[in-house]
């Protein structure tokens, strides 16, 4: 979208576009990482995706406050971020461990 038709909108249609767009850090991140992991398989991508967004749901539960979603949204990422370096670790190990 160009700067000039976001500007013949209404404030609050901006301020909505701009949040729902641009201002999802979190997830914008989230969804870099989980491209980062998945290294151009779709599949894997559409796997890690469904898995965040559950294990978000499973921790948030009913009725979560805005502190909850961030702390929540923050877990998944470390989770992404600590399985990551797991495997990366294991594999660069493999045939190493038990020496």
């Amino acid at each position: 979208m160009r700067l000039s038709a976001l500007k013949k909108r209404l404030p609050e249609e901006i301020d909505t576009f701009l949040l729902v767009e641009y201002g999802q850090l979190g997830q914008t991140a989230e969804n870099a990482l989980v491209k980062a992991v998945a290294g151009g398989n779709l599949l894997h991508v559409e796997g890690l995706k469904l898995k965040a967004e559950r294990l978000k749901a499973d921790l948030a539960g009913y009725d979560p406050s805005p502190l909850e979603r961030l702390l929540f949204e923050r877990i998944v990422s470390c989770w992404i971020l600590a399985t990551y370096a797991d495997a990366m670790y294991a594999q660069g190990t493999a045939g190493r461990l038990g020496r």
